[in-house]
């Protein structure tokens, strides 16, 4: 999360959407490519459609489900796969839709996705997204998974419910099956591509965060992707849907929209750290379900998009999914009761301009303002390979959520780190104090620790919490002697020269403190946030002057480049003073307002966001495109006259504020002559007029 440094994962096609319609004016975003999702008969026609509107052309397909009929029914090589499908307990098939089950990676279902995607290389696609490898957590059963139980292990298949060694060598099953097919496939795109003029395509994941997936008992082969040479990036899928996920906090279960959208987009961060892969985060001005408003998705989306913006590493986004279901769309949608309303104007609009200036979001310079940085979790892909099972107790990823919570909950800007990664890369060199719990996970090798250890001495902080002695941490592992199964603790503490389970110890210029209370038992308690927030200063005043000094606030707010992006905290500790008193001065332009209205200051209020453009961090008097909801392009700057063009899609407005030396004479849309509203105070004018897919020519006089 080194947030100073220059982004190093900032792909060419900085915005995307994704869409299996074919081309429509009506939801024709001109992002930088367009995604067409699945592979059919229509496909061609689809891709030279939205090429021929100048976009470069991707495609997704689903790897845990799709339209696969074809293989499921017999109809591609004369078998039936039902065998193959994911299963519960009782033999009923987990379906994502009718005839759509989730699947069981096995041979036949990989050729089978390997022809598809020769079909769309040979359409002419620049690069593949597979999607969401998802296998949950309470299936596991049926001919398919046991046949690859009994491949894998060589052991007759054992029911995942019945111990918990049997649900975890499922879960790692799971885990295997899809990480096994996702290198199978990215090595079939880059051979299938290698004779293209500019040789092999890309080859991405689209993927929920690991918090997300052990939330909701799925198993995803996450950090491994790191391993797979041929897999070149990431899309973080995160959005609204995923964010209302309920945690626990002092002893309260309720939705953290904010904190939990922040936690997601971080952990994303991990797939991608010190390597060369693009990361994309995703945000969705609707949700999966349509029984909501349009007051409800607005809300989320901006929530959800003012988290993603708070990592400045990442400039590339996927705007939205399905833009048809937002563009042309009706919600609520009930089975029973009159069709709900198509997109707001005003909303529309303010789409189209944060999705503008997502395509040219800096990477800095950034400025924070916030608690105590510095502070990591750690976590690991184990996280997802308990949820569910036999002896199970923690609905609500308080294994993690307990200790993440607290000091983000004071404003400290808290960061996922995985343990996977940490044995290969380290841990990050901002992060001065992590946070370490068995209680919801397991360690993945001896590297992790050895590397934690090495970084203690250094001069870090490390705290322990629980005692890790459960029947998970307790089964047959690399950390677990045979005759001597007491849990992950021993090896890392033997690393550190600990002599007991509890207390505080010097190790060279570190320090680590060890505590029975695990995070689980924390959450549940009123007091339990205020204890690990007490631990976390601790610590820090241990390492001395070169330590970050401990702060509380009630909120946190980011300066990247010309913009600001700001959140409340939902339930900031009292001693932290609250958002209501923190107020922004100075002039900004509110991206968050279909009608790129004025602001003079911003008000934090908890669990509120904002993101607007700091009218004095931009050359004041000098002619720019400011702000527009649509695609910016053909800036021209003759003496005393701006010229540009905007497009977006029909049925929308284009608003759009620019700076100017002095108050406009003239403006026109076109042949048109339109308004230009000028604001003194700010040397800014504001436009209106309808988009167009092609693109409205502007030209104001001054």
């Amino acid at each position: 999360m080194r947030n100073d440094e220059p982004a190093v994962f900032w792909p060419a096609d900085r915005t995307l959407f994704q869409e299996g319609q074919p081309y429509n004016p009506r939801f024709d975003l001109r992002t930088d490519a367009v995604i067409v999702y699945g592979i059919d008969d229509s496909l061609p026609a689809r891709i030279a459609d939205w090429r021929a509107r100048g976009y470069h052309v991707h495609l997704m397909t689903g790897l845990a489900w799709g339209e696969y009929q074809d293989y499921l029914l017999g109809r591609w090589d004369g078998q039936v796969h039902w065998d193959n499908a994911q299963r519960l307990a009782d033999g009923t098939p987990k379906q994502h839709g009718q005839d759509i089950p989730y699947m069981v990676p096995c041979e036949s279902y990989g050729a089978y996705l390997e022809s598809l995607l020769k079909v769309a290389i040979e359409a002419g696609v620049e690069a593949v997204f597979l999607e969401e490898p998802e296998f949950w957590s309470f299936t596991g059963y049926g001919p398919g998974f046991e046949q690859a139980w009994l491949a894998r292990y060589g052991t007759p298949y054992r029911d995942p419910d019945s111990d918990p060694e049997a649900f975890s060598l499922a879960a790692e099953l799971k885990y295997v099956l899809y990480r096994d097919l996702i290198e199978r496939l990215c090595n079939a795109v880059k051979r299938e591509s290698a004779a293209r003029p500019g040789g092999p395509i890309p080859c991405y994941v689209a993927t929920h965060s690991l918090l997300n997936y052990a939330h909701n008992r799925i198993v995803s082969p996450m950090s491994s992707l790191r391993e797979i040479e041929n897999c070149d990036g990431v899309i973080v899928q995160t959005w609204s849907h995923t964010a209302r996920s309920q945690a626990l906090y002092e002893g309260v279960r309720s939705e953290r929209m904010f904190e939990v959208a922040f936690l997601e987009y971080c952990s994303g961060l991990e797939l991608a750290r010190d390597t060369k892969r693009h990361l994309w985060f995703l945000a969705d001005p609707v949700e999966d379900s349509p029984d909501y408003g349009w007051d409800r998705y607005r809300s989320g989306y901006e929530t959800t998009i003012a988290a993603s913006l708070f990592f400045p590493a990442v400039g590339a986004f996927e705007v939205m999914p399905w833009a048809s279901r937002i563009f042309t769309g009706r919600y609520p949608r009930r089975r029973d009761g009159p069709p709900g309303d198509t997109i707001p104007a005003h909303y529309a609009s303010e789409l189209l301009a944060v999705a503008n200036a997502l395509s040219n979001m800096p990477g800095g310079p950034v400025t924070w303002d916030c608690g105590t940085y510095g502070i990591g979790v750690l976590t690991a892909d184990s996280l997802m390979f308990r949820r569910g099972g036999p002896d199970q107790d923690d609905p609500e990823l308080s294994a993690f959520y307990g200790l993440a919570l607290p000091p983000l909950m004071a404003g400290m800007p808290v960061q996922p780190v995985s343990l996977e990664t940490v044995a290969t890369s380290g841990v990050p060199p901002d992060v001065r104090v992590l946070l370490l719990s068995y209680d919801g996970m397991t360690p993945p090798n001896a590297a992790a620790h050895e590397r934690l250890a090495d970084w203690v001495r250094a001069g870090n902080a490390l705290v322990l919490f629980g005692e890790a002695n459960g029947p998970y941490e307790t089964l047959p592992a690399w950390w677990n002697e045979p005759e001597n199964r007491c849990g992950p603790w021993p090896h890392l503490h033997c690393l550190l020269g600990m002599v007991g389970n509890t207390g505080t110890y010097r190790v060279d210029s570190g320090v680590v403190i060890a505590v029975p209370e695990g995070p689980i038992t924390l959450a549940r308690q009123p007091t339990g946030a205020a204890q690990v927030r007490a631990l976390v200063r601790v610590v820090m005043e241990a390492l001395g002057a070169n330590a970050p000094v401990y702060r509380e606030q009630a909120y946190m707010t980011m300066r990247r480049g010309q913009y600001l992006v700001a959140a409340g905290m939902s339930s900031p500790p009292a001693n932290a003073g609250t958002a209501e008193a923190k107020h922004i001065h100075g002039r900004f332009i509110d991206m968050f307002d279909g009608n790129l209205a004025l602001l003079d200051g911003i008000s934090l209020t908890a669990g509120s966001c904002a993101f607007v453009l700091d009218l004095d961090q931009v050359p004041h008097g000098t002619p720019a495109v400011l702000a527009a909801s649509g695609r910016v392009e053909n800036v021209w700057t003759p003496d005393g006259s701006l010229s540009f063009s905007v497009s977006g899609p029909t049925d929308t407005w284009g608003v759009i504020r620019v700076m100017l030396p002095t108050a406009p004479k003239r403006a026109w849309a076109g042949s048109t002559r339109i308004e230009a509203v000028w604001d003194n105070a700010t040397q800014t004018a504001m436009l209106r007029h309808p988009n167009a897919t092609d693109g409205v020519a502007y030209r104001i006089e001054w």
